[in-house]
């Protein structure tokens, strides 16, 4: 529906699909649509947080707090959320990161996602060249994840 606040938050500007690889687009300073890097970079930037070098401990531990966990409306689907990241979800098939219940971050457009898990030290950057339909978990990174899991153990 138009006017729905999902149809509003996914095609404002109208030009979200299809120009976001555009140098305007790119200029455009818009936190919370706008990250650009590579896989490398993400990762490395949850690790940072891991480590410390970015947040100091009371930070982290207050980002990682479960502050809100129910149904988005945005979304439309089952969201719980720390300060500023969301939390894993492992009973929701989309929403789990895919390690821990500890793990953090968050899913981009089209399938990018970063995060960390303190339970195993490890942060993981996963991006695409192309918007895919995933509101949340892609499921090749969650194959990515899987794989990653196996190493761990």
């Amino acid at each position: 529906e138009p006017a729905s606040i999902t149809a509003k938050a996914f095609t404002n500007p109208p030009s979200i699909m299809t120009s976001t690889n555009k140098p305007e687009w790119r200029r455009m300073q818009q936190p919370a649509a706008n990250g650009h890097g590579n896989a490398r970079s993400l990762a490395g930037f949850y690790n940072g947080l891991l480590d410390g070098s970015l947040l100091e401990a009371d930070m982290l531990n207050e980002l990682t707090r479960e502050h809100s966990l129910g149904h988005d409306k945005t979304l439309l689907t089952s969201t719980r959320l720390g300060l500023g990241c969301m939390l894993d979800q492992p009973a929701e098939p989309n929403a789990t990161f895919g390690l821990g219940p500890k793990a953090f971050g968050h899913p981009g457009a089209g399938g990018s996602v970063g995060f960390a898990d303190p339970d195993y030290d490890v942060a993981f950057g996963f991006v695409t060249n192309t918007l895919g339909p995933y509101i949340l978990m892609d499921p090749r990174a969650q194959k990515l994840v899987g794989v990653l899991r196996e190493c761990l153990q």
